[in-house]
């Protein structure tokens, strides 16, 4: 059985694949120090001897160092995806691809599948927020990336420490009365607005019949704030993984 591994800048997603689709969905919070060696111990527990094909944004010195970790008889074998133009029927815009992210690369492989024939705005809320466009040929625009909720946030307390260390909420009243909710909502709103916005353009861009994806480890928690229709998939890097499992 082949193993799915999403490694995101803060957490990663692991599933099996069972019947082309991911199954079993685990998220896993990195360890806070020796984080190579933490992995490869995880892995080793759950994949002894069998395939692994990943999605990694940590870059290639960690996969480097992963590699060699696992390089033993019993140990997973590891396969890195990469992007690449044409796989998927996809024709990628970025003038060098391999510099595209690859949880981008894998959220427009999926989207495609699922939305074949439809141009597609696919938003991921994550630690960076990136929205790539996609013409129902296939054809790759390009996109943009801002600063995630927690960037957000770490900026705005490294300007203004006295908002460091406040209370965790989940109020987000238009009107705040109180610090805490305040910069809560605040954000919130500000990113939310954004994604509209930015999604509207592309959408105006492409023409009719527009299908916006939401993925993302923080889209439920924009969903309720967004004012166009979206179509959120939080697994969305995973059933990129699946479908790429599949093919030669």
């Amino acid at each position: 059985m082949t193993g799915l591994l999403d490694l995101g800048n803060s957490r990663m997603k692991w599933a099996e694949l069972v019947d082309g689709e991911p199954d079993q969905i685990e998220r896993v919070a990195y360890a806070n120090e020796g984080r190579v060696r933490w992995l490869a111990d995880w892995l080793r527990g759950k994949a002894s001897r069998r395939r692994v094909l990943i999605g990694s944004v940590l870059g290639r010195e960690f996969e480097q160092q992963l590699c060699a970790e696992l390089s033993g008889q019993a140990d997973p074998v590891l396969e890195f995806v990469r992007p690449t133009d044409g796989v998927m029927g996809i024709s990628l815009g970025y003038l060098d691809p391999a510099r595209l992210g690859v949880d981008r690369f894998l959220g427009l492989v999926a989207a495609k599948a699922t939305w074949n024939g439809a141009p597609l705005v696919v938003v991921d809320c994550g630690s960076a927020i990136t929205i790539d466009a996609l013409t129902a040929r296939g054809e790759h625009l390009g996109g943009l990336i801002a600063p995630g909720l927690r960037a957000m946030r770490r900026g705005l307390e490294a300007v203004a420490p006295r908002l460091g260390g406040l209370a965790e909420t989940d109020e987000c009243p238009l009107f705040a009365v109180n610090t805490e909710s305040a910069v809560h909502s605040g954000i919130m709103r500000v990113v939310a607005t954004a994604i509209d916005g930015i999604t509207g353009q592309m959408a105006a861009a492409l023409g009719e019949r527009v299908v916006r994806v939401l993925s993302g480890g923080d889209a439920p928690r924009l969903e309720a704030l967004l004012k166009s229709r979206y179509h959120t998939e939080p697994d969305l890097v995973l059933k990129g993984l699946a479908l790429l499992a599949q093919e030669p």
